[in-house]
């Protein structure tokens, strides 16, 4: 399969009233496929369908979650069959099932607000690049040959992503030593975005990326431990402002927040190159030792 940018990688075609299909799963790497689809393939195509039935363009996609009910074969098509929940005079909501084999896949929901105006804002401030850490076209990502500092070059995959440590971490991973369960990642779609491209198709696309790594955190804390099985269960994200995913970075900052019962919640906040937030995200996922459970 050949290198597919991010926004044709979520395109969804009408195969009836409220019903999509879509036309690409990403399949991995010849020597390394995936065993299941990209979640965030999932969740970004089911998004391209719901945005599809929202007619009036002040209408703003807000936030979304997601339910992985089973795994996606990548060798199959998806049907997408989305629900007119709500469409109100300042808010709709639209609920999407994703189908494959006559069987619901994943669920869901997504908001959209009209656009207001507001003087009272409050946001993070922004928090720069944190020592250690090389800004995302820095040659010495490159260069840099330490285990998780290089660039995630994927032939055929949509996006690239850079694991971003400090070298005293990079140390420390070498030596599989514990540490915190937290992450930065710069992250950038690949492809072109058309010029007709919406502000929601492009937030569509930021929840693509934004799937990518939330689960792993909790495994730099405890280094030793093999897995017998890491997956996400759900996964949310509430956007803020305008976003523009076409040839630009984002800073993904990810920790752990807690783990349990074979379960871990990690939160992520997105920022664009200049330290704006532009996401929130959460995602449970499911963190077995015994894969054969």
């Amino acid at each position: 399969m050949a290198r597919v940018g991010v926004y044709r990688s979520l395109e969804v075609e009408a195969v009836g009233e409220d019903e999509f299909v879509n036309k690409i799963l990403w399949q991995g790497e010849k020597n390394l496929p995936l065993r299941s689809a990209y979640g965030g393939q999932v969740v970004g195509q089911a998004l391209m369908a719901a945005c599809h039935t929202i007619t009036d363009p002040e209408l703003l996609l807000i936030s979304a979650h997601c339910y992985f009910l089973s795994p996606v074969k990548t060798n199959e098509r998806v049907t997408y069959r989305v629900t007119r929940t709500k469409d109100g005079r300042f808010f709709s909501s639209r609920s999407v099932q994703a189908l494959q084999g006559g069987k619901v896949v994943s669920h869901t929901i997504a908001s959209f607000k009209r656009l207001e105006s507001n003087p009272h804002c409050l946001s993070h401030s922004p928090p720069g690049i944190p020592p250690g850490i090389f800004p995302p076209d820095d040659p010495r990502h490159d260069q840099e040959q330490l285990y998780f500092n290089n660039k995630l070059e994927l032939s055929t995959s949509p996006f690239n992503a850079y694991y971003c440590f400090r070298k005293t971490d990079q140390t420390k991973i070498l030596a599989r030593e514990p540490l915190p369960p937290k992450m930065l990642m710069w992250m950038k779609a690949r492809g072109e975005f058309p010029e007709s491209c919406s502000l929601n198709e492009h937030r569509v696309a930021l929840a693509f990326l934004s799937d990518f790594s939330m689960i792993y955190p909790l495994s730099l804390k405890y280094p030793e431990v093999k897995v017998g099985l890491r997956t996400s269960l759900d996964h949310s994200i509430w956007f803020h402002g305008p976003v523009y995913c076409g040839d630009t970075w984002f800073l993904m900052n990810i920790r752990c927040v807690q783990a349990g019962e074979s379960t871990t919640l990690n939160s992520g906040l997105m920022y664009s190159e200049d330290g704006t937030l532009v996401a929130t995200c959460q995602q449970q996922g499911l963190y077995r030792l015994n894969s054969k459970l």
